[in-house]
């Protein structure tokens, strides 16, 4: 702060402070009249979680039943033969 003593520190910080107090004003305007409390809200957030972890796990497994049911990725070859651009030959069908 002190090496930028062309600001005027106070303002700027009065006016985070209005922001900050009009972005909350709006949540607690619809939250006023609410009747969750935290322990709800935690509550909420665990199983809404659970589910979340839940269904990834539902996920990889039916991930995993189609890759080992899916086809071998031995039939795939090592490398394959790059066709390049030009005329000189022996740039074509080389393997990479």
């Amino acid at each position: 702060m002190e090496t930028h003593s062309e600001i005027d520190w106070r303002e700027l910080t009065r006016q985070a402070i209005q922001e900050t107090i009009e972005t909350l004003e709006p949540i607690d305007e619809l939250t006023s009249e609410s009747e969750l409390t935290e322990s709800n809200a935690q509550e909420t957030a665990d199983k809404i979680n659970d589910g979340g972890h839940e269904r990834v796990d539902r996920t990889r497994r039916s991930d995993d039943e189609w890759s080992s049911s899916s086809m071998p990725t031995s039939s795939f070859p090592d490398s394959l033969p790059i066709r390049r651009r030009g005329n000189s030959s022996s740039r074509l069908n080389q393997t990479y």
